[in-house]
C-alpha cells in the first residue's frame, strides 16, 4: 500500500493522511505545470517582440546605401522637375509682363494723341 500511496501521491489527490514526500512531489508537480504555463503565456509577447524586430530590420535595410542613393537620385530628379515648370511659369509670366507693358505704351500713345487733338480744339476754336 505504501507504493500504492506514492504512487496516488504523484498524480492522485493529496489529502490529510498523505505523507510529506507525497505533498512536496505534488508541489513540484504543480509548479513545473505552472513555469510550463506562464512560459507559454510569454511566447505570445515574444513573437510579436520578433516580429517587430524584424521590421525594424526590414526598414533598416531599405535604408542601405544604395536605397538612398536611389532616394537621392529621385529628389534630383523631382528637384529637376519641379524647377524646369517654375522657370516655365516665370516665362509665361515675364512675356505676360511685357505684353501688358506693350498695352500701356500704345495706350499712352493714344491718350497723347487725343491731348493733342484737343489742344488744337481749344486753340482753333475762340
Amino acid at each position: 500500500m505504501t507504493d500504492d500511496k506514492k504512487k496516488k501521491g504523484s498524480s492522485g489527490k493529496i489529502s490529510i493522511t498523505s505523507t510529506k514526500k507525497e505533498i512536496l512531489a505534488a508541489y513540484n508537480e504543480l509548479l513545473e505545470k505552472l513555469q510550463e504555463k506562464e512560459e507559454a503565456e510569454l511566447k505570445p509577447e515574444e513573437k510579436i517582440a520578433e516580429r517587430k524586430s524584424r521590421e525594424a530590420l526590414k526598414v533598416a535595410e531599405s535604408l542601405s546605401f544604395d536605397g538612398v542613393m536611389r532616394k537621392i537620385s529621385e529628389l534630383k530628379l523631382g528637384i529637376g522637375k519641379m524647377l524646369t515648370e517654375l522657370s516655365e511659369k516665370l516665362q509665361e509670366q515675364v512675356t505676360e509682363y511685357q505684353k501688358i507693358k506693350e498695352a500701356i505704351e500704345v495706350k499712352k500713345a493714344e491718350l497723347k494723341e487725343i491731348y493733342e487733338i484737343e489742344k488744337a480744339a481749344h486753340t482753333l476754336a475762340p
